[in-house]
């Protein structure tokens, strides 16, 4: 988005964040643990909005007094921010998907039912999607799969998040 001329803050390089990427297997722990205290610093918490139990962790981490915040994705996970195009690039084959569809699960289904030598697990789709899909985005296509400028806000709370740190 940086690149593509949005006024947001560049996380590439920016040293005043931290990220700390995970599955959502060991999440109730890192909020009720608060593994991250020692730093000093607030937190900025995104999770997907596919797991009901998700909500009393963002819950939680919005109840501190530190300055963190929490929020869940308004669409089901953060594959469903892709643009079409990005992953019939990397799947070769169109895929129709909304913003509540189970995108790897649709993925792996239809690798399964057209080319049983392309078969890949939810799992392998989701690492596929990570590591090839996610950098094919440009700040056009972002623009373009989320016209309502929900990740830019993401951006936007983290910077609030920091600036409120900073007055402190």
């Amino acid at each position: 988005l940086k690149s593509g001329g949005d006024d947001v803050m560049d996380l590439s390089v920016d040293e005043r964040v931290a990220f700390v990427p995970m599955g959502g297997g060991t999440l109730q722990q890192w909020v009720a643990e608060r593994y991250l205290r020692g730093f000093g610093r607030p937190e900025f918490h995104l999770y997907d909005n596919d797991v009901d139990k998700y909500r009393a962790a963002i819950d939680a981490v919005n109840a501190r007094t530190d300055g963190s915040r929490g929020r869940m994705t308004v669409r089901r996970e953060m594959e469903n921010y892709l643009h079409p195009t990005v992953i019939e690039t990397v799947f070769r084959m169109p895929v129709n998907f909304g913003h509540d569809d189970d995108l790897p699960k649709i993925i792996s289904d239809r690798l399964k039912a057209d080319d049983s030598q392309r078969s890949l697990n939810v799992g392998k789709v989701k690492a596929w999607i990570a590591e090839r899909a996610f950098p094919l985005m440009t700040s056009e296509k972002i623009r373009l799969a989320d016209p309502d400028g929900e990740i830019i806000s993401w951006f936007k709370d983290i910077e609030l998040v920091i600036t409120e740190a900073r007055a402190v």
